[in-house]
């Protein structure tokens, strides 16, 4: 009754992601025919960090912000250079004509003092925010890569032990022989289908762990 339960449930959990998969694909039905995934290995964490900080749109935009704040502050100082004026002019009068050439200087006092003082106060605070919020993100990736080594871990051990324990046709043979009662060897399959169960389940968190750290890697 119980495997039977499971074996319904995990059939609904399978038409339901089926369903999920044709929508995020324009409704058109994704075939799976071949239910054996290999497992990737878990790259290097600078080797995830450096494709994230390349791909991931989060890092891209603090680099945009930070040169947005240099260029404003740029632009700030260059309205506090002085303005130079060279031109040709001519002033005719009753009396005289005068002719020839202009040139002008003007000196900004405390017109744009304001501006370049804002800009700079706006550059530390962006250069606050992009340290800030980099170190949030680098956190959640050092978790996100903990996590995923863990997964990997767990699935390793459930792997051997299933590769060295998986001896239901020993059990049955016994089973056969007398050797063992029914109690016991329905107690070591039911043992043995559990341990499936949860290597399946960590290696869909493993695979899960893997997608969202490498989610901007095309």
């Amino acid at each position: 009754l119980n495997i039977n339960d499971r074996l319904i449930s995990s059939e609904a959990n399978i038409a339901t992601l089926t369903r999920k998969l044709a929508q995020l694909n324009g409704e058109n039905v994704i075939l799976l025919n071949d239910t054996l995934i290999t497992i990737p290995l878990l790259p290097n964490c600078d080797t995830i960090i450096s494709t994230l900080k390349a791909n991931d749109p989060r890092f891209a935009l603090l680099t945009l912000n930070g040169k947005q704040s240099v260029e404003d502050l740029n632009l700030a100082k260059g309205h506090w250079l002085p303005n130079f004026e060279v031109g040709y002019e001519s002033e005719i009068t009753k009396a005289e004509t005068y002719t020839g050439f202009r040139v002008g200087l003007s000196i900004p006092l405390w017109g744009n003092a304001g501006q370049v003082k804002a800009a700079k106060a706006k550059r530390f605070a962006v250069d606050a925010e992009i340290v800030s919020v980099e170190s949030q993100l680098l956190t959640q990736i050092a978790t996100d890569y903990v996590s995923a080594q863990n997964a990997q871990q767990r699935f390793i051990n459930f792997a051997e032990f299933l590769k060295s324990n998986s001896n239901i046709s020993l059990l049955r043979k016994s089973l056969e022989l007398g050797n063992i009662s029914a109690i016991n060897y329905f107690n070591e399959v039911e043992y043995l289908n559990e341990i499936h169960d949860k290597s399946l389940e960590t290696e869909k968190e493993l695979m899960i762990s893997l997608a969202k750290l490498e989610r901007f890697k095309l």
